[in-house]
């Protein structure tokens, strides 16, 4: 609104305190994401500046060879339609927390030697598609998973890997500031 502007409060912490004139210094290396990853901000946000401090080997994963497991996926849900919960103004989208949960149920079921569930995240920027994504984790995801553990009994890890809280792997962006996982949704 208007006061905010006045006061500035469109401008980040960063950005006050660099016109402030305090001395700027870029990180040109980085080493927390795939290099795959890295070269869509780098491009687009940092004149191609950002490099890789670690080798690709580094991040390989044998699921990457497969198209809907690479390391940077853009899913497109043309018939997916986000509602607006009045009570909280977040957002919660039915159809994307089904993918995303199916998604999961497919790439733990197909790579049981490569990942587990507590090298997984998923990120949403709406508290209430979080919550939602939580629900069908612990509806549908959980069950799934020791269904198939006990039939196969062939998981990376032992069956208290999916007994991993749905709070430790799905969160807003905030809650995941500072988090890495193998793979993240």
């Amino acid at each position: 609104n208007g006061i905010g502007s006045n006061m500035l409060y469109h401008r980040s912490l960063f950005e006050r305190l660099q016109r402030g004139g305090h001395d700027v210094h870029f990180l040109f290396y980085q080493y927390r994401m795939h290099p795959l990853i890295c070269s869509f901000p780098s491009k687009y946000f940092y004149e191609g500046k950002l490099k890789n401090g670690l080798a690709l080997e580094k991040f390989r994963k044998p699921y990457h060879k497969y198209k809907e497991y690479s390391p940077l996926v853009f899913y497109d849900l043309p018939s997916s339609q986000e509602s607006l919960t009045k009570k909280t103004l977040s957002y919660q989208n039915e159809n994307e927390a089904n993918y995303c949960i199916n998604l999961l149920i497919d790439l733990l079921i197909t790579f049981p030697n490569d990942i587990s569930i507590d090298q997984v995240g998923i990120i949403s920027m709406y508290a209430d598609q979080v919550k939602l994504l939580r629900q069908k984790y612990d509806s549908v995801l959980v069950p799934y998973l020791k269904k198939s553990y006990h039939l196969t009994n062939q998981f990376k890890t032992s069956t208290s890997s999916i007994h991993v809280a749905s709070s430790n792997v799905i969160r807003t962006v905030d809650g995941f500031q500072g988090r890495e996982k193998d793979a993240v949704i």
